[in-house]
């Protein structure tokens, strides 16, 4: 729903500011390179042939410098069937969670040859 200026016919954006010409026309463009992007990511992913199952690498980084550990989690495609470099996701579980959390995104991703790494969020994490 687009909301106008009582004075002109113009739709406003979210600061009240109407887009015009050259403006409209620059966010109609990476609206649309935005949408064609996703589109051709979910079709190479779907293309990609699903491996038998993950590894799964729990780790810690250590931080020397606050004198405290990151647990991070590797899901790594068990089987690579490509020779090219395996692409990874790094993955955020927000508020909250943890590095185990969301392991159902990881199991997928891997096994379609997709590596992604976990990191839990040291003081925003389940102990929350």
């Amino acid at each position: 729903m687009a909301i106008f200026d009582a004075t002109s016919s113009r739709p406003l954006t979210s600061t009240g500011v109407a887009l015009r010409g050259p403006d409209r026309r620059r966010f109609g463009a990476m609206v649309l390179a935005a949408g064609a992007g996703s589109l051709l990511l979910r079709r190479s992913a779907l293309a990609l042939p699903a491996s038998d199952e993950a590894r799964v690498i729990d780790f810690e980084w250590i931080d020397a410098a606050r004198d405290r550990a990151a647990p991070a989690r590797l899901y790594w495609p068990a089987a690579p069937t490509r020779k090219s470099p395996i692409p990874l996701i790094v993955f955020s579980h927000g508020l909250g969670g943890s590095r185990k959390g969301y392991s159902y995104l990881g199991e997928g991703w891997s096994a379609r040859g997709v590596a992604s790494l976990h990191i839990q969020h040291v003081g925003s994490d389940e102990t929350l």
